[in-house]
């Protein structure tokens, strides 16, 4: 980095870091201080590599640029976090059922890779698996349409239940 160019990071991190960090601890206040202090230095480090455009603009513009930055950076963070977090749970969920010595009836075992197969369906497949399967049945669709569908549910449920090893004994 040129002599200028240091100077110019220097005043603007005295003028704003301030509020990158205010800014992250009012709109995301479920970021602890040590993340949110994380996420402000990954903001710089952006700044840092995008110094020579950052004296093209104000210092409003600037200050608005590190603002945006640090909400994507936010954003990024918590959703990291929530598929960390979300894994984490799943595995405390069956830990003890994995460590342990006991049995499992059949059925629970069914139940348990019936619902990770269901748990990689997109959201209109499980709507219309609900619909088609679970409840009442809807008119929603064209019967052609609704065929359709059932077909390439069924059949993605059977690849999946294919690659688990797993099919229980009714049919489709």
């Amino acid at each position: 980095m040129k002599k200028q160019d240091e100077e110019f990071y220097r005043e603007i991190y005295i003028l704003y870091d301030k509020d990158v960090k205010a800014f992250l601890r009012h709109y995301f206040p479920g970021i602890g201080e040590e993340d949110a202090r994380d996420i402000a230095q990954e903001v710089w480090e952006q700044f840092g590599l995008d110094i020579a455009a950052a004296q093209k603009r104000t210092d409003r513009e600037n200050r608005s640029w590190l603002l945006t930055v640090a909400r994507n950076k936010a954003i990024d963070w918590i959703r990291s976090n929530a598929r960390r977090y979300r894994r984490e749970t799943e595995l405390d969920v069956y830990e003890p059922l994995l460590s342990s010595k006991v049995y499992l009836p059949d059925d629970i075992l069914e139940k348990m890779i019936a619902e990770d197969i269901l748990r990689e369906l997109s959201k209109e497949e499980k709507i219309f698996f609900r619909d088609e399967f679970c409840g009442p049945k809807s008119d929603k669709l064209q019967d052609n349409a609704k065929t359709c569908k059932k077909y390439r549910l069924r059949r993605k449920l059977e690849r999946k239940m294919d690659e688990a090893d797993f099919y229980p004994g009714s049919e489709w």
